[in-house]
């Protein structure tokens, strides 16, 4: 049986703020595990091979430091690499002091570069608490990861948003990736459709060749295929799970599509479900409508989740890509 390479876990979808974008927001109200629990659910997944941990939300740091430190202090001493999301907004101290021993990066988001942007995306009062937050984790933290969700309220500046990033916040490394069309970005409307996406990848490679840096594109496998300075991603041909508050394996953390239950059958069992069930075959499979595109192998079929969340289908192709003749999408 094939090995899990890591977990993405949304230990929580509570979180302090009520961003537009927010895919998490989906699990709100699903339960989640105490700690002893929690420990179970990693040691069986180190166990089958998983060689890191990412705890995000939400935000676990916000709601429930304590615990997920000590989480995250468990799975350290497993050997698993471990790292964390908080939205810098809320950090107690105690996360500040213990955090660098068993927290190997910690990962945050920045959508804006102006108080009004920010706000306009992540609430009113918050830009000042993020700075701040920031200042703090950076003091501290030996890697800070920032990433940029780009959506229809910032695409347009997203290019400035990278470079404030750079030049103000000095992170380790930088990200973005596409509002999908779910969770509240689905309810607002403010998910990014292709033109838009494409511009905003454009600016973003001019910026990155004049910084002389790389922006690694999340659930973007034809970044490169745009323009210089933008590494892409895929899901394609990794096993990485993502798991729910409550330890449900998904299909994808933005679907919503729960395969097995980790918490219901025990870790061993559900991977067995996960990686031997029809849709996620389907799921890692060449979508049909790339099957003859000229640039397969270097993308490897786009985003599934895309496809599934805009065409209702899995094999339609990925909605944002610029050489699909597919249209850009049929859902709001």
């Amino acid at each position: 049986m094939v090995k899990p390479e890591g977990v993405i876990w949304i230990v929580t979808a509570r979180c302090v703020l009520s961003c537009v974008h927010c895919y998490a927001a989906t699990y709100l109200g699903e339960e989640e595990l105490g700690v002893e629990e929690a420990k179970g659910i990693v040691k069986g997944f180190a166990e089958l091979g998983a060689t890191y941990l990412h705890l995000t939300g939400g935000d676990p740091v916000a709601v429930r430091a304590r615990d997920y430190l000590e989480l995250a202090r468990f799975a350290k001493d497993l050997g698993l690499e471990v790292t964390m999301f908080t939205s810098c907004v809320r950090i107690p101290k105690e996360f500040l002091e213990e955090g660098p021993r068993v927290v190997d990066a910690l990962y945050t988001s920045l959508d804006g570069d102006s108080r009004e942007l920010y706000e306009a995306i992540r609430g009113s009062g918050s830009w000042s608490r993020f700075l701040d937050g920031y200042r703090r984790a950076r003091e501290r933290f030996s890697y800070i990861h920032v990433n940029v969700t780009v959506s229809r309220l910032n695409a347009v500046r997203v290019a400035q948003v990278i470079r404030f990033a750079i030049e103000k916040l000095e992170p380790s490394s930088i990200s973005l990736i596409p509002a999908m069309n779910c969770g509240r970005a689905r309810l607002s409307g403010v998910h990014v459709d292709r033109e838009t996406f494409v511009k905003a990848l454009r600016s973003v490679s001019e910026v990155a060749q004049e910084l002389g840096i790389v922006v690694d594109c999340w659930c973007t496998p034809f970044a490169h295929l745009v323009g210089k300075g933008l590494r892409p991603s895929t899901c394609r041909g990794r096993w990485v799970v993502d798991l729910s508050p409550s330890a449900k394996l998904l299909l994808c953390d933005v679907t919503g599509v729960a395969v097995s239950d980790a918490r219901a059958q025990g870790v061993e069992e559900a991977w067995r479900r996960y990686v031997s069930s029809d849709v996620v075959r389907r799921a890692l499979s060449i979508p049909q409508a790339c099957a003859s595109c000229r640039y397969l192998g270097s993308c490897g079929g786009g985003c599934f989740a895309r496809s599934f969340l805009d065409y209702g289908e899995l094999d339609r192709g990925d909605p944002l890509c610029p050489f699909s003749a597919q249209p850009s999408s049929n859902r709001s």
